[in-house]
């Protein structure tokens, strides 16, 4: 995938270069697809650019137990405290390629020039989580002495399977298909507004497999069981949008 990005951005620079005029524009306010850069050939404008996303999650949960007793003039008592914490975090890189066509080539000022456009993006993530869990046990075996105290503490990361699961429901694509129109106020600048459509898709597969065995073969009992499960998801989602944009030209 690195390569293809890198070979489609030298395509455009190479091209842009020899031909046409470079191009900045961007988005206020806009979630995805807010900023790119292009190259206008005539009517044709192709253009790319990268959006990043941050997500950071934080769980805590604590259970306090405390238990007592007397049995005629045996004391005992247990108190516990069982805590778990969570920290995870997501950072979701979303390049886009797209290219715009206009219906007129006269960029001139006090121009209004509509345009269709249609774009690419998908998403590369990156996830990262612990989780602690800590186990506190206080043992009371007479009445106003000290207890026994035992501490146990468990720490884990995201990984393997489990990982890989929600990298993939982090991974997404997607279309974007729009109809808009730009101003020019000079051959240098103009204010945009577009109207479209986008659509993310989906699928996740994920499959785990499990197994046992009562005994050996040959035995007079021997029992032996395999399990396999299977599952897939897709979704899409669509939406309408609007937007405003601010062009540069070089």
């Amino acid at each position: 995938m690195k390569i293809i990005i890198s070979f489609l951005v030298a395509i455009l620079l190479l091209t842009g270069s020899l031909f046409a005029q470079a191009n900045f524009t961007a988005k206020p306010g806009a979630i995805i697809n807010c900023a790119d850069f292009g190259i206008r050939m005539d009517k044709i404008n192709p253009y790319f650019g990268l959006d990043v996303a941050w997500l950071t999650v934080s769980y805590s949960e604590d259970e306090v137990s405390d238990y007592e007793s007397y049995y005629y003039e045996n004391y005992y008592r247990h108190k516990s405290k069982d805590s778990y914490d969570l920290d995870g975090s997501a950072l979701l890189f979303v390049p886009h390629f797209g290219v715009k066509y206009y219906f007129n080539d006269d960029f001139s000022a006090g121009n209004v020039i509509p345009y269709l456009k249609g774009c690419f993006f998908f998403t590369i993530p990156s996830v990262s989580a612990e989780w602690t869990e800590i186990d506190e046990d206080w043992y009371y075996y007479e009445e106003g002495e000290p207890p026994e105290y035992y501490y146990e503490e468990d720490k884990e990361k995201l990984e393997g399977k489990e990982k890989d699961l929600v990298n993939d429901i982090l991974s997404f694509w997607g279309l974007e298909l729009a109809f808009g129109s730009e101003y020019f106020f000079s051959d240098k600048f103009s204010l945009g507004g577009e109207f479209g459509m986008r659509m993310l898709f989906n699928s996740v597969e994920y499959s785990e497999d499990d197994e046992w065995s009562s005994g050996d073969p040959g035995d007079p009992y021997y029992e032996h069981e395999s399990d396999v499960w299977e599952n897939e998801v897709s979704a899409t989602f669509k939406l309408t949008f609007a937007s405003v944009s601010l062009n540069y030209y070089f």
